[in-house]
């Protein structure tokens, strides 16, 4: 039989804790190990690059791929009681692996991606899922090339009739040592699905010691769980009831009691003050001393749109940074301005006259001493009116190619990237050539490929390029390479 049918997360008991104060600030780049990150209202996402971070008492809003993406292979990193939102842009709302604890999730596509090991998910509230047409809606997503994961008494509502409140699948590699306890799940399409499939996949495996347990069920569209063991692999399934419809329509009720608030990470952290550094010890002192040093998080400023006009020959640079933050920007090695970012962070900068050739463009936030404070992760990268092969870096590009035919070159481990005017069709199509270490083939694309609007997205593991102003239905084998 089920455990306790009270206190499942909500609202109440979910996200930033009540009397928290938070501090407006614009989209973090995390590169210092154990850096505690408190008490903001980010805007732009949380980028999480070392070990050991903990994000607490935050609210993060982005329409990105990942409101908050934990680099791949990162590891002890907590994100805890946070207000979490997509914006309805059909991302996902924490992508990576580590603690993910009492956070209020919303207006995702999927609320918890799982890629990496070792990874506990307990007392998440994942609700009003959104997204675009194309979205496929999970709560929380594992698929595959995964161990040691617990998922424990979290709310998991998808409101929409596809997909799932929770996916665990064998896709991308094997699955083993997964605990699925005493969850609240509603919606998708199945609820839960289980799936261990024998052929198809891009990684596959085996689907080990998975226990499915004291879970309080809300079918969905077609039922409470798909189950396949096609590799002869059963997970232990007990105690689970289908209570979960009339468990959901009390949250948020006196119906559903109020739980007690986790315990706050230790460190030097002061609500509504931002960036912290966690305790230390030297010696003779209590080992809850703080020692005070700087903010560990580096300035973020990264380029997030280019255009280039063919009557004047300029580029237009669009970009965030530190409300208020001086940022200079480079063609190549070569100084060519700066920009002041306005009190929300955001600049705008035009070239002069460019040449007919390729140029790079990068940023740097500089102090007001002049010493650089950050500098951007990725380039905007304007081709020439002929023929050109622009190669990505391994942060987030913005690439305009002018000229056609162009060739689009991306490495493993690309970042996010944007392609603005890339043409699919014709005798003077664009080609885009990927690392076969990430896609095997045109239908291995394809399969990753979906429609956000008006463009195209193509996703795998913590790389997503987008084709601007493209259709799916454009696409074809001519159009990519493999390397």
């Amino acid at each position: 039989m089920a455990t306790s049918t009270t206190l499942f997360p909500d609202a109440s008991n979910t996200g930033v804790q009540p009397g928290v104060a938070l501090k407006a600030s614009g989209p973090l780049v995390i590169n210092t190990a154990g850096a505690v990150i408190s008490g903001l209202d980010i805007s732009g996402g949380v980028f999480i690059n070392a070990p050991n971070v903990t994000l607490v008492n935050c609210k993060v809003s982005s329409n990105s791929f990942a409101v908050v993406q934990i680099k791949q292979g990162v590891t002890g990193v907590t994100v805890q009681n946070c207000s979490i939102d997509g914006l309805s842009g059909g991302g996902q709302g924490i992508t990576g692996g580590g603690s993910f604890i009492g956070n209020n999730i919303v207006n995702c596509a999927d609320g918890i991606n799982v890629s990496g090991n070792n990874t506990v998910i307990k007392d998440n509230y994942i609700h009003q899922m959104a997204g675009t047409s194309d979205s496929h809606f999970d709560s929380v997503q594992i698929d595959g090339g995964i161990k040691n994961v617990t998922v424990e008494h979290n709310s998991l509502i998808n409101e929409h009739g596809q997909t799932s409140a929770l996916m665990l699948d064998n896709y991308w590699g094997p699955i083993d040592n997964v605990k699925i306890d005493n969850n609240l799940l509603v919606g998708g399409g199945y609820t839960t699905y289980l799936n261990e499939v024998a052929q198809g996949q891009p990684g596959g495996g085996k689907m080990t010691n998975v226990s499915y347990t004291n879970n309080h069920i809300g079918a969905g569209q077609f039922g409470e769980m798909d189950l396949r063991t096609e590799l002869g692999d059963k997970p232990a399934i007990s105690g689970n009831v289908s209570d979960g419809a009339a468990l959901a329509r009390a949250l948020n009720t006196s119906g559903n009691a109020t739980a007690p608030t986790p315990p706050m990470p230790t460190g030097t952290t002061t609500p509504g003050t931002g960036t912290t550094t966690p305790d230390t010890h030297t010696g003779g002192t209590s080992q809850n001393d703080p020692t005070p040093t700087t903010p560990p998080t580096k300035a973020v400023v990264e380029i997030t749109n280019a255009s280039e006009s063919h009557w004047s020959h300029t580029a237009t640079i669009k970009g965030v940074a530190d409300a208020g933050a001086q940022v200079k920007l480079f063609d190549g090695k070569t100084a060519v301005g700066s920009v002041k970012a306005d009190s929300t962070g955001h600049w705008t900068f035009k070239s002069g006259m460019l040449s007919d050739t390729v140029h790079k463009f990068t940023a740097q936030e500089v102090d007001s001493a002049g010493h650089v404070a950050g500098t951007s992760s990725g380039a905007a990268i304007i081709g020439s009116s002929g023929h050109n092969t622009l190669s990505s870096t391994s942060g987030n590009d913005v690439f305009v190619g002018n000229g056609h035919p162009d060739s689009f070159v991306f490495a493993a481990n690309f970042g996010h990237d944007v392609i603005k005017d890339f043409v699919a069709t014709g005798a003077g199509h664009d080609t885009i050539q990927l690392a076969a270490s990430e896609f095997a083939n045109f239908a291995d694309v394809l399969s990753h490929a979906h429609q956000s609007g008006p463009d195209v997205v193509i996703s795998s593991g913590h790389d997503a390029l987008t084709l601007k102003h493209t259709s799916v239905t454009w696409l074809s084998a001519q159009d990519f390479h493999f390397s």
